[in-house]
This record gives structure tokens, C-alpha cells and sequence, in this order.
């Protein structure tokens, strides 16, 4: 994560999966991701963040980015070594194996608490240490049950997409609140939604 990069308080961040929450792999055309793309652009792009959260490698993430029409993330820069600093930091860490490692991939043995939702808390933490939070909050997206956490991460609204997974979505159901918000259109589709309701875009 590059937060070094960033030098100006952001004045909304937003953090969404890729597969099937910001990206319908159905949708072969991308109109729904270009008009997520050209909203971003327009509205958010010069003074907030775009986080993606996603369990695609660095390589994986490239991939995907040659195939689909994303949008520049601002948060998912890769700096070995900043990385490999940022995280000795933490007890409970242990890199795995060798034959693990990439040149775009560091593994670790972690606990059994690791997760997309421990990982925002610590961006959230980075960034406010380094130019305070945004005073718009954070928004994160998602469409399965990994996104769970992202969801439960104190005071961010939540989208979840209409194509999400059931878990997703009772989870969602048992913890409704005004900052819950269940899309009716499916992937970035959702995400335009979502932002139109809170009342971002």
C-alpha cells in the first residue's frame, strides 16, 4: 500500500472489491464500470481515494486491468520493501516458506483474525496518522461473505451490490442500519447507486 504517496487529508475514500463487486464479469461490454469510471472521474477523483480491496495478487490485479476498463486505484502500489518494513512491525507474522514468495507476492503465516476488514483498519490508521481521516468517512462495496469485515469496520457505509452472495446479504439483513445500503443494480452499478443515495455523488 503506497500511503507515502499520499500528501493531502482525502475528502471521501471508497474501498471495493473487484470480482463481481466492482467488476461484472457478465458484463461484456463494462457499461456499468465505465459509468462508475466517468462519475469517479468527474466527481471524486481530484480530491478523494479509491481503495481496492481484492485477494487477486499484484500480477492477478495487472491481469485483470489489461481485460476490464479500471480506474486507477490510489491505494495498491507495490514497494517490496516498504511492505516487507511496514509489516515486521507486527507481532504475529511470519513469512512463509521461500518457495512461497513472488516477486509481486509476500507470504505470511498470519492469525486467524487477518482479513480485508483488519487490513482497512490499518490503511484507515496509516492515513490518519499521515494527513488525517476523510470528512466525508469511507465507503466500502461488496458481494461475498470475505467482505463481511469490510462491512463491520466502524462508521463505513456499506454497499452491497444486488448480485451478492447470500451470506452477504443476511448478514447485511441482521445488521441493517441507515448506513447499510442494499443496491438494486449489480456490481459498479451498485456502487453509482450507493453514492447517489448517501448523497456523495
Amino acid at each position: 500500500m503506497a500511503t507515502q504517496a499520499i500528501t493531502r487529508r482525502p475528502r471521501f475514500i471508497l474501498v471495493s472489491d473487484l470480482d463481481w463487486t466492482m467488476v461484472d464479469h457478465n458484463d461484456l461490454e463494462h457499461k456499468q464500470l465505465k459509468a462508475f469510471n466517468s462519475l469517479w472521474s468527474s466527481h471524486f477523483a481530484k480530491d478523494s481515494l479509491l481503495v481496492f480491496s481484492t485477494g487477486r495478487s499484484h500480477s492477478l490485479f495487472i491481469e485483470l486491468r489489461d481485460h476490464v476498463p479500471l480506474g486507477e486505484p490510489d491505494v495498491l502500489g507495490w514497494n517490496r520493501q516498504q511492505i516487507l518494513q511496514s509489516v515486521s512491525e507486527h507481532h504475529g507474522l511470519k513469512l512463509q516458506a521461500e518457495s512461497e514468495q513472488r516477486p509481486h507476492k509476500i507470504s505470511y503465516h498470519v492469525s486467524l483474525t487477518a482479513s480485508k476488514g483488519k487490513g482497512l483498519e490499518f490503511l484507515l490508521e496509516e492515513i490518519e496518522e499521515l494527513v488525517g481521516l476523510p470528512p466525508d468517512g469511507v465507503m466500502v462495496c461488496g458481494d461475498s461473505g470475505n467482505d463481511i469485515e469490510l462491512f463491520a469496520v466502524p462508521d463505513a457505509r456499506g454497499c452491497m451490490v444486488a448480485n451478492a452472495h447470500p451470506e452477504l446479504k443476511q448478514w447485511c439483513d441482521a445488521h441493517a442500519s441507515s448506513n447499510l445500503f442494499q443496491a438494486s443494480e449489480r456490481c459498479a452499478g451498485g456502487i453509482i447507486q450507493a453514492l447517489q443515495h448517501f448523497k456523495l455523488a
